[in-house]
């Protein structure tokens, strides 16, 4: 079953509450009967304070990851003044990338809307990501990559949505490293011209995080807490949707590209 059809099946979409439930409700009402609009969502309204929700289980936090990421990614899109169908399109190559069936494409797309509308608070939605995320920062991590991915799509960012990312960043209390180190992560293969060698080594060791200068057990240290933090069961642990294990598994590949290119790089030297 997708994730549509776990929002259907009766489960945490009616009661996420806050921002983000208000932000789904409108999504699902805008295909639904007037019974399932924003009203019928508790807690639900634009700035309305997030609050707990109840037990905090795995479906509350895959739900509110899914919407959180679709709302902020269409905020960020629009931030530039417009959003074109380029842009559009360049969101629904995220959302196919991230493994989702039609009709939770569809569902993302109208998320994405609900981001892009003048009533959506940013601060709020990433509020209750928190709350609900506790302390699975990997979920959060994971969040982040992605905003970064859908800001990349088109090879560059504009600064507002640069501006936008670093907020975000600031918000969920990465540094600028884990910041700058994530987004080469997520940005990996996505820049307009292919790289000579010399770069993809030295974007092999910003997708690290590493020196140069680091010593051969650093840089594997450093490999393997990367490979912990983004392994896709671990990360599903967390709450990531199932559907989305996909982008996490090539965020894993990306790292062990990186990991290999710099072995070979200094089996060379």
């Amino acid at each position: 079953m997708g994730f549509w059809g776990t929002l259907i099946g009766g489960t945490l979409g009616w009661t996420l509450g806050g921002p983000l439930g208000a932000m789904l409700g409108a999504a699902i009402g805008s295909s639904m009967s007037g019974s399932a609009r924003m009203h019928s969502y508790p807690g639900g309204g634009p700035g309305a304070p997030p609050p707990p929700p109840p037990g905090n289980t795995h479906e509350q936090r895959r739900v509110a990851f899914f919407v959180a990421t679709f709302g902020v990614m269409g905020h960020i899109a629009k931030a530039d003044g417009q959003v074109t169908e380029e842009e559009a399109q360049l969101a629904r190559e995220v959302m196919a990338g991230l493994g989702l069936d039609a009709r939770d494409r569809t569902l993302a797309a109208r998320i994405f809307n609900e981001g892009k509308s003048p009533r959506f608070n940013l601060d709020d939605a990433l509020g209750q990501l928190v709350q609900v995320a506790g302390r699975r920062r990997n979920l959060l991590r994971a969040f982040m990559e992605i905003q970064f991915k859908a800001a990349w799509a088109d090879g560059s960012v504009h600064p507002e949505e640069r501006r936008i990312l670093d907020h975000i960043g600031a918000f969920l209390g990465f540094s600028r490293g884990e910041m700058a180190q994530m987004e080469r992560v997520a940005s990996a293969g996505m820049r307009p011209r292919g790289p000579s060698p010399e770069e993809k080594l030295k974007e092999a060791y910003g997708v690290l995080g590493a020196n140069r200068s680091a010593g051969d057990d650093e840089i594997r240290s450093t490999y393997r807490r990367l490979m912990r933090q983004h392994h896709p069961d671990r990360l599903a642990a967390q709450g990531l949707p199932e559907e989305m294990k996909d982008e996490a598994t090539r965020r894993t590949q990306e790292i062990q590209k990186a990991y290999q290119t710099i072995r070979e790089a200094r089996r060379a030297a």
